[in-house]
């Protein structure tokens, strides 16, 4: 099993999606994502799949985030910074540098970097 693989232990783990709606908010809302079909899904899968511009992206609550940061490209990297933090979602960026890295994470706790092309 790798890293990225390893079980949450059920003490620690989020209810189930701790609810959909909180982590569908964050991506079609805070992102600018599309949700992709759940139709070629099993009863028992647990993921939820965004397009956020060209970049797929499932996440999952019964397993811990993948130890890596994904990179997506939104129209404006800034203003989508400022829209999570003013929701309350952590965000990092370097407020001297309007060219630096910016990163939020998600209510799952999956580290998500902004781009703007």
């Amino acid at each position: 099993m790798s890293n990225d693989e390893r079980p949450i232990p059920r003490a620690m783990r989020l209810p189930l999606f701790a609810d959909f709606a909180t982590v569908r908010r964050f991506y079609c809302d805070m992102l600018g994502a599309r949700e992709l079909s759940r139709a070629e899904a099993s009863e028992s899968d647990v993921s939820l799949r965004f397009l956020v511009g060209s970049q797929m992206i499932a996440v999952r609550a019964d397993v811990a985030p993948a130890p890596r940061v994904t990179t997506v490209e939104v129209p404006d990297r800034l203003a989508v910074a400022e829209r999570c933090w003013d929701a309350g979602y952590a965000v990092y960026a370097d407020e001297a540098d309007a060219a630096g890295e910016v990163f939020v994470i998600d209510p799952l706790g999956y580290v998500i970097q902004l781009v703007t092309p």
